[in-house]
């Protein structure tokens, strides 16, 4: 009431502009809304469609792997281009090289590996989380590649503020789904 002008009580033309300004303001809140519900309804439909990876392995981007007794260690590397001179190295917990596995060459793509869990000398390693890494020559230049890493998942979770989805491994966590190389 303070601010009506007494000479012109009714203003249509503001009364309207204040009127479609509240309906936007009510669409975009309800709008925010219906996304959040959205993103929720999905990650529900996620966490169960990734319980189904529970007890079963996975490969995630990670520099470590766990050897795991009477199975070995698995792995991957993410080769970007065309290489030469492909190694793996897996070191222990105190940095010391256990295994080094010398591929040579490789095309691009996805290129597993495995370790039997012996040292040089033949000796069998404890299981453990282990380091990974490779490097390769691309182009005439030595380049560090991406690894991942071999986990059996103990369980799911999903994020019920963002509807994210996790999967739990042994030495890693909660890891984000968009972390999975590869379904084993």
């Amino acid at each position: 009431m303070k601010a009506q002008n007494p000479l012109k009580p009714y203003d249509s033309t503001a009364m309207l502009q204040q009127m479609g300004q509240l309906t936007s303001l009510t669409a975009t809140e309800e709008l925010q809304g219906s996304i959040r519900n959205l993103n929720l309804t999905i990650g529900k439909s996620e966490i169960l469609s990734a319980s189904q990876l529970v007890n079963r392995k996975v490969q995630l981007i990670s520099d470590k792997s766990p050897l795991v007794a009477g199975e070995g260690l698995h792995g991957s590397t993410i080769v970007p281009a065309k290489a030469s001179n492909v190694v793996i190295t897996i070191k222990d917990a105190q940095g010391n090289v256990v295994k080094t596995i010398d591929i040579g060459v490789s095309e691009s793509g996805v290129l597993d590996f495995d370790w039997d869990g012996k040292d040089a000398d033949g000796k069998e390693m404890k299981a453990d989380f282990y380091q990974i890494s490779a490097k390769a020559k691309i182009d005439g230049k030595e380049v560090d590649l991406q690894t991942a890493g071999t986990f059996k998942v103990n369980s799911v979770a999903m994020n019920p503020m963002t509807g994210s989805v996790f999967v739990n491994v042994d030495g890693l966590g909660g890891i984000d789904m968009s972390y999975i190389l590869k379904i084993i």
